[in-house]
């Protein structure tokens, strides 16, 4: 898949609304699902008497419930820190031409990786007790969740990475193409 490189191409993918941007609305939809799977897993972790939480924690990810305090920890994280990117991460979809967001992308792949990885591992490991591991009747289930969590952040920083110039701020871009074209003139 190769993404439009000129700047002129940049800036009229910008102006286009987010409807118009079937990649850009796909990440978007993604951040929201990831935002309140986020918010259900946190739920659970942490015992919530809400009936969907306890569904969740008994009958999908009983890893979650682990003594170990690895698990929650993981789930905090998400919590803590990847929703706040989620959101920040959907402005940035809605409102293009933020240039951290390649930065942002590139080191939440990395973390999402990591956490991703080592959580799914260690809920089948064979020295997490059994109580604990994943039911074979949820595994497709929850390694689906998982494995979105895991890939959609690496599909994003390739994106975000691959094609920076829909990041950049193009207004600030002209402002000092224009002040330094002001400053050839008045040499």
């Amino acid at each position: 898949m190769q993404w439009q490189s000129e700047p002129g191409e940049a800036k009229t993918t910008q102006q286009k609304s987010i409807l118009k941007r079937p990649v850009d609305l796909m990440f978007a939809v993604y951040l929201i699902g990831a935002a309140l799977f986020s918010f259900l897993r946190a739920l659970a972790a942490w015992e919530s008497p809400l009936g969907l939480a306890q569904t969740y924690i008994n009958d999908y990810e009983p890893y979650l419930k682990d003594p170990v305090i690895y698990p929650k920890i993981h789930v905090m994280i998400y919590w803590f820190y990847f929703v706040p990117y989620y959101v920040c991460c959907i402005y940035g979809l809605i409102y293009p031409g933020k240039s951290w967001m390649p930065d942002l992308a590139l080191i939440h792949a990395g973390a999402s990786a990591q956490g991703q990885i080592t959580h799914i591992g260690s809920s089948v490991h064979s020295r997490t007790p059994y109580i604990y591991r994943i039911p074979y009747s949820a595994r497709p289930v929850v390694y689906t969740l998982n494995i979105l969590l895991l890939v959609v952040p690496q599909l994003m920083s390739y994106k975000f990475t691959y094609y920076p110039q829909f990041f950049a701020d193009l207004e600030q871009n002209s402002k000092s193409s224009t002040n330094g074209q002001i400053q050839k003139k008045q040499r």
